[in-house]
């Protein structure tokens, strides 16, 4: 028989830190994440990551540039509004600035149970608007987001950032269908098409590809990496784009590049089905 017993301190040396606290906190309850307890369910896991994810590295990107203690944020189709909500709760009471966040989002039951949360939070200056990504009327926009925005709406809130001048545009891109459907790979490049996943994974990256040039064409800065690992969501792509220089004008020599790489690939526009114009993430 042993002599003594020694007691094991089960706790871990190091505590994972979250910029979020699940504990208290309302929306999260709200929108399924936490128990009334503040405790994280065990099937939302992987979301609370995400959403804890998105606010570091929006965190790390506001570090970079100048904004006012007051300003404009756009989330273009917020869907049921995880990232929307976090953002604001990060900025306001954890960064102490003053923003305005809108969500946009084409489901009108999503708009509503959005701001009756919005008010169970007390988040005043955050509010949900019913409305299509390409048409819908907006404030200034100083940030702009598209996250899981479907195929080309991606595309259209890409347009509404550089029209409106952001300081900083972030999107994740979900499906490439129009690529995709417009994409022929001739000569030596025909036998990319002879597996179905690598035509997708191709298409995936010419068109992001492009996207990242057109920004880059409008004076911004950016960057197109993996946000998070493939185990929470296939679609890990994340591209940022920051504002840096004021032209009227696109760069013509990087808009070539765009049009070799549409020129070697055949990409031909062809107009996309009202269900393809405008989809929410979920």
């Amino acid at each position: 028989k042993p002599a003594t017993f020694h007691v094991v301190d089960m706790m871990h040396d190091h505590l994972r830190k979250r910029i979020l606290d699940p504990h208290g906190n309302i929306y999260l309850e709200q929108l399924g994440v936490t128990t009334k307890e503040g405790y994280i369910k065990k099937r939302r896991q992987d979301k609370y990551r995400q959403i804890n994810k998105y606010v570091e590295i929006i965190d790390s990107i506001l570090r970079t540039i100048q904004l006012p203690e007051s300003f404009n944020v756009i989330d273009m189709g917020a869907g049921k509004g995880y990232l929307t909500f976090a953002l604001y709760d990060y900025l306001y009471n954890n960064l102490k600035k003053k923003p305005k966040v809108l969500g946009v989002e084409l489901r009108s039951e999503l708009v509503e149970k959005c701001n009756a949360i919005a008010q169970k939070a007390k988040f005043d200056n955050l509010y949900f608007e019913q409305g299509e990504i390409k048409n819908v009327i907006l404030p200034k926009i100083d940030i702009l987001i598209a996250l899981h925005a479907c195929d080309i709406a991606t595309d259209d809130a890409i347009a509404r950032g550089i029209k409106g001048q952001a300081k900083a545009i972030l999107v994740a891109p979900c499906c490439h269908k129009q690529v995709r459907k417009s994409m022929k790979n001739q000569g030596s490049l025909a036998i990319l098409s002879k597996f179905g996943i690598m035509e997708a994974r191709q298409a995936e990256i010419l068109t992001d590809t492009i996207r990242a040039l057109i920004l880059e064409s409008c004076g911004y800065q950016t960057k197109v990496f993996e946000f998070i690992s493939t185990d929470h969501t296939p679609k890990n792509i994340l591209i940022t784009a920051l504002k840096i220089n004021d032209i009227s004008v696109p760069d013509l020599s990087i808009l070539e590049k765009v049009n070799t790489l549409k020129s070697t690939f055949c990409l031909l526009y062809t107009s996309p089905s009202p269900r393809d114009r405008q989809k929410s993430r979920m």
